[in-house]
């Protein structure tokens, strides 16, 4: 089927879009960033299919449900994004130094300057970027602090305790012990 040229629509990369369709149909849009829904009754065999919405994808991995970009050095600009491969997520990486606290990050702008502490120059992963040399993070989206001289080294995001040291655990150190494992 040809359309004219002066009948065609432009749309936007970020324009979301609705269809009815059966549900055999829905099935292979529910493969490639869309999420369907029942519509009408079971006797119908008529689903509702959404494209998946910008800061999200879907597809095979997400098990056929728009899933948001993770938390990290990580977003999408565009609608009806999918899995490739069916095993991994669809999102673009954030500019080497930025990441999305939250996630579901929608454009380039909503990656934002890695904090304090971190080294700028590699891309943020599934953390606010990782920490520069001899500093460690008490939460994977917060600042870096500079590690303490005495009793303990810091590498790879985390402090250890040094040889011949040892923890003096109080309940508040438990306490924050407990929510940094919740935030690993």
């Amino acid at each position: 089927m040809s359309v004219p040229f002066g009948s065609r629509t432009c749309l936007r990369p970020s324009t979301v879009m609705v269809m009815n369709i059966s549900y055999d149909a829905s099935r292979w849009f529910e493969a490639r960033g869309f999420s369907c829904i029942l519509f009408g009754t079971k006797v119908d065999n008529l689903r509702e299919c959404t494209s998946c919405p910008t800061g999200t994808y879907g597809g095979h991995v997400t098990g056929y449900t728009c899933q948001a970009c993770p938390r990290g050095g990580f977003y999408q600009d565009q609608v009806g994004q999918y899995s490739l491969d069916g095993t991994s997520m669809n999102c673009k990486n954030c500019t080497e130094g930025t990441f999305v606290r939250d996630g579901s990050g929608k454009d380039p702008l909503s990656c934002k300057v890695c904090p304090t502490g971190t080294n700028k120059n590699g891309l943020a992963g599934f953390r606010a970027c990782s920490c520069l040399d001899n500093y460690f993070r008490r939460d994977r989206f917060d600042k870096c602090e500079l590690c303490p001289q005495e009793g303990v080294h810091c590498k790879n995001d985390y402090m250890a305790i040094g040889q011949g040291y040892y923890w003096n655990w109080s309940y508040t150190n438990i306490d924050e012990y407990k929510r940094f494992v919740e935030n690993l």
